[in-house]
């Protein structure tokens, strides 16, 4: 904490033009006061106009590593999992987001298709069972872009296997694929679903565009934790996990299961849904 008081001091003297006197009355009030993080920002937010105060404690207790200490702390690591057990977390947080970009496009070229005035009255006076039409067409989009997550992710488990072999350093083939079950696909069913019900209640494709654009901004936005520090907490029913730990600090909690299992419930309940107004517009 130290560290964060001796920065709050400096920040408070040469920002905020405050005089050191002050500065160190300010300081010594924080210390002897028994706030939490988050009550001493919220402090000096009210009293001095101080933003993002518990950031300057955000790294209490860091310090710089010798050559030495790094290669302990690595080496302790990868003792317990492979370095592409690591690698995967950011594998998946990255191709999370860009899949989700990625279905929004290839989707709606389907579903817009779908919406055509002929093609539309044809599909519904076919005799084509609504749940075979509606399960069908979402799993034929959720096919096409497994596809290419398929594609990308085999080229990227070569290219580390091989580097980590050259290197040295302990890999499993079946690192990546894990995290690709677990965090992509409920992302892509999901999204092909919302399609899917939307397509269907508005008989057009595009409304789901800003819905899937607020979804995921929702599913990234920062909040203050528990310990009244500012940072990215999994939210419920988020579209996708942000692994934003160190490199050597990420792992799969009981609430990102929980939350990967609640957006395959809704996928399939925004997918059962669908077949009532979809019988509709067959009357």
């Amino acid at each position: 904490m130290e560290q964060g008081f001796l920065a709050l001091k400096t920040s408070l003297v040469q920002v905020f033009s405050m005089s050191e006197g002050k500065a160190d009355d300010v300081v010594k009030y924080l210390k002897n006061s028994n706030m939490t993080i988050k009550e001493m920002s919220d402090y000096l937010n009210d009293k001095y106009g101080y933003k993002n105060g518990e950031l300057l404690f955000t790294c209490d207790g860091a310090k710089k590593s010798t050559v030495e200490d790094t290669n302990k702390y690595i080496s302790d690591k990868l003792k317990k999992n492979t370095y592409s057990y690591y690698f995967s977390f950011k594998y998946a947080d990255y191709l999370a987001v860009e899949m989700g970009f990625f279905c929004i496009v290839i989707f709606l070229l389907s579903f817009v298709f779908e919406s055509k005035s002929d093609i539309y009255e044809l599909l519904h006076t076919k005799p084509i069972k609504s749940k075979n039409y509606i399960w069908g067409k979402v799993l034929g989009n959720i096919s096409v872009a497994l596809f290419s997550t398929v594609i990308i992710t085999a080229i990227t488990d070569v290219i580390l296997c091989f580097k980590c072999r050259q290197i040295n350093v302990p890999y499993s083939f079946a690192d990546l694929w894990y995290r690709v079950i677990i965090m992509i696909i409920p992302c892509v069913v999901l999204i092909a679903s919302i399609y899917m019900f939307t397509s269907t209640i508005f008989k057009n494709a595009i409304p789901a565009i800003p819905v899937l654009i607020l979804y995921m901004i929702f599913s990234n936005l920062g909040s203050v934790g528990d310990d009244g520090i500012y940072g990215y907490h999994l939210k419920p029913m988020s579209l996708y996990v942000r692994f934003a730990n160190l490199f050597y600090e990420n792992k799969i909690t009981k609430y990102i299961i929980f939350n990967q299992s609640g957006l395959i419930i809704l996928s399939v309940a925004l997918v059962s849904a669908t077949v009532v107004p979809w019988n509709k517009r067959r009357m």
